[in-house]
């Protein structure tokens, strides 16, 4: 290699020296000259002269201190870059606090509101970590030990323990949307969300979606549990039935059993909800015996039903159907249900005196229809 091209590999090479700092260690300070456009080719002593600049020649010459992290024409390195985003999830816990060269700082606690050093060179997220798990206002510190029990008292139940288990609460959310006949869509709205975050913040509603998967998981169940009853426990049911029309003329039929267990305790389950083709009495007798079928039941000693005539039909052919279990024939299988009775007795009764509810009626309604009339009154 000749000279000029060492004189040319040594203008193309940034320009580095090394300053020998004590006796133990050697400390590296590095600057950057951006080489001006000039036809003179500068020589090698000029530019192994020195890395101490003033401030005015950094500027003029474009250098950049690494060291420092200083840029002559952008002020501090870090105002050109975009923040990195946290990786750490102790982040989601705490509120940064930065000072006026918006660096961190400190950071605070969002349920104690203790403030904890963060400063990067010197504080990690060690103590933030430390601080998470002792920490008596954070609520999702007893969900790292899910076999953990809470000591709680209970209103008329007394002490006990209690332990977070999401299943088990999401069993109970599908068991009070039954009980209390409430949408699927409950565990979305943002009224009981907000509520679950202040009561307990480690459980998550349900979607409408999930709700209607637990909905009918507990479903499918305890009807296989009731049907095991019914195999080894029951002896004989008893039935009760009705039909009406929906007001899109749909006609539906519900089917109840009652029975009595080996502890003499009266039970009425619902076993049939369904909707139906007519009112007819085939029609009627054919879903009874599908539903009993459904079950495994063959042992029926009642059906209580209304006095209206496509009824009896029904039962005449349940009646075939369940011959070989029938008790005494069958003779006692209808039973009429005594409210139906009472009603059609009342209606009658009121025929009698029809003119005279009509005019109290037409009394009453002549007062409400005005709000002087009833202070009259």
């Amino acid at each position: 290699m000749t000279q000029h091209d060492d004189d040319q590999h040594i203008e193309m090479s940034p320009m580095i020296e090394m300053e020998e700092v004590g006796t133990s260690h050697m400390a590296t300070r590095s600057t950057i000259v951006l080489p001006e456009c000039s036809g003179s080719q500068p020589s090698s002593k000029e530019q192994f002269r020195g890395s101490e600049l003033t401030s005015q020649e950094q500027s003029a010459t474009g250098v950049v201190d690494l060291e420092n992290g200083k840029d002559s024409k952008k002020g501090h390195l870090g105002q050109g870059r975009r923040e990195m985003a946290p990786r750490s999830k102790m982040w989601d816990h705490f509120d940064k606090i930065k000072d006026k060269n918006n660096v961190v700082k400190v950071d605070k606690c969002k349920y104690c509101k203790r403030e904890l050093k963060a400063d990067t060179k010197d504080h990690g997220t060690s103590s933030l970590i430390r601080h998470f798990d002792v920490c008596k206002s954070n609520p999702h510190k007893m969900a790292k030990d899910p076999k953990q029990s809470t000591l709680q008292i209970t209103q008329g139940e007394g002490a006990g323990t209690w332990r977070f288990d999401p299943d088990d609460l999401r069993e109970a959310f599908a068991e009070m949307v039954i009980q209390d006949e409430l949408p699927f869509c409950f565990g979305e709205k943002p009224g009981f969300r907000k509520f679950m975050s202040k009561a307990c913040p480690c459980f998550k509603p349900p979607s409408r979606r999930t709700c209607s998967r637990d909905t009918m998981c507990l479903f499918f169940r305890e009807k296989a549990k009731l049907k095991k009853f019914f195999k080894d426990s029951c002896q004989r049911v008893c039935l009760t039935t009705d039909c009406w029309t929906s007001q899109q003329l749909d006609g539906y039929m519900t089917v109840t059993a009652s029975f009595i267990d080996e502890s003499w305790s009266l039970h009425k389950k619902i076993i049939g909800f369904f909707l139906v083709k007519g009112h007819k009495g085939d029609d009627i007798g054919k879903n009874l015996v599908r539903c009993l079928t459904e079950w495994g039941l063959e042992r029926v000693m009642t059906v209580t039903i209304d006095n209206a005539t496509n009824n009896d039909g029904g039962i005449s052919y349940l009646r075939r159907q369940l011959n070989k279990t029938n008790i005494a024939n069958g003779k006692f299988l209808h039973m009429r249900c005594a409210a139906h009775i009472v009603n059609l007795i009342v209606q009658n009764g009121i025929k009698e005196v029809d003119v005279s509810v009509k005019r109290v009626r037409a009394a009453v309604r002549y007062i409400r229809n005005g709000g002087s009339r009833v202070v009259k009154f």
